[in-house]
């Protein structure tokens, strides 16, 4: 029998990427508060 992963996927980067493939200049870094950088998009851009 195979186990379940109980973790849900994470959509929101999913999406990003998505939106990244068709709009590539609407794609931005930022730095959070814990000092990671991640990927987000620039609404004005948008």
């Amino acid at each position: 029998m195979e186990k379940m992963k109980m973790e849900s996927p994470d959509l929101t980067s999913r999406n990003i990427e998505k939106i990244g493939e068709l709009f590539p200049n609407c794609i931005t870094e930022v730095k959070g508060a814990d000092g990671k950088v991640r990927k987000t998009i620039n609404f004005k851009m948008l």
